[in-house]
């Protein structure tokens, strides 16, 4: 019986070892599996717990995935634009708010000023865009 348990705890020692873990996608899979769960209890609704299901089903796929490059190269799409998300609501009224399609950089300018030509201050690479 001790063999057993021996061998269910390196089992899961190793699954943990070469697991990918928490970040942020993950973080926020388990707060819409959350509240999508939170719904279907209330409304009955069977495309919801489908929805909440899957929320569970990719969280698991990635906490536990061996492929520790690509989740990294995942969460680091999404911070980037969750980062472009908040910049656009913060300046909404007075810039608008884009991306550097050669290097990534966050760009504002002022609205109002029609169609301009912007220089990347990373790599100043030139492109046109309305204000």
């Amino acid at each position: 019986m001790n063999n057993f348990i021996n061998k269910i705890k390196n089992f899961f020692r190793n699954l943990y070892a070469r697991s990918y873990g928490m970040d942020d996608i993950n973080r926020t899979l388990l707060v819409l599996a959350f509240v999508s769960s939170i719904i279907e209890l209330i409304t009955r609704s069977t495309i919801i717990y489908v929805i909440s299901t899957l929320f569970i089903v990719i969280f698991i796929f990635r906490y536990f995935s061996s492929k520790k490059f690509a989740r990294s190269e995942e969460n680091r799409k999404y911070r980037k634009l969750i980062k472009l998300i908040k910049t656009k609501w913060t300046y909404r009224k007075t810039h608008r708010v884009f991306m550097c399609k050669n290097c990534g950089q966050l760009i504002k300018i002022p609205k109002g000023h029609g169609n301009v030509i912007v220089t990347c201050p990373n790599c100043h690479n030139q492109e046109e865009h309305k204000s």
